[in-house]
């Protein structure tokens, strides 16, 4: 489907956008609990991975017992910061979008897949391709974050991003 403005392409994505975040942060503690649930979590807060446990922090509780404690995830909270995380992430990719699609003339926008964009258009008589992805990444500290990748043609040419903001 193309689009005249790129705010409903992406809106079509929030409620993938909203379960990649639940997914990958049920994936971040399921890893914790291999490091850590062995241990009753003990010790956590003086390690590396403290810094993993707070990303998913605003969302978890620990069950204690006397013998044993447990992380479980508050599922109503996971909804609330994903869809944060959402709107955050359809910003900050509006953003992108817009100091490219700002400099092209006749700009429609078709989503491709999941969460790539062909951006179509043209500046100085010059046809214009850009291939916007919106992908999920890791930190070092196995936080996720998203990058936003484009790949830029100027009639069928790749070129740098750097370069098309010059022309």
């Amino acid at each position: 489907m193309k689009y005249d403005n790129y705010e409903y392409a992406i809106a079509e994505y929030k409620p993938l956008i909203i379960n990649r975040f639940k997914e990958m942060n049920i994936n971040t503690l399921e890893f914790l609990r291999k490091r850590w649930e062995h241990r009753n979590w003990k010790g956590i807060y003086n390690d590396i991975d403290v810094k993993i446990f707070n990303s998913i922090r605003n969302f978890t509780t620990f069950n204690r017992t006397k013998d044993s404690t447990t992380v479980i995830i508050n599922f109503e909270k996971l909804e609330v910061e994903a869809i944060k995380y959402a709107d955050y992430t359809i910003a900050e990719w509006i953003v992108k979008i817009k100091s490219k699609v700002g400099l092209l003339e006749s700009a429609t926008i078709e989503n491709m897949n999941n969460c790539t964009f062909k951006i179509s258009g043209n500046k100085n008589d010059s046809k214009v391709e850009i291939i916007q992805d919106m992908i999920i990444n890791y930190s070092k500290y196995n936080k996720p974050f998203n990058q936003f990748p484009a790949r830029i043609y100027i009639n069928n040419k790749a070129i740098s991003e750097a370069k098309f903001k010059k022309i």
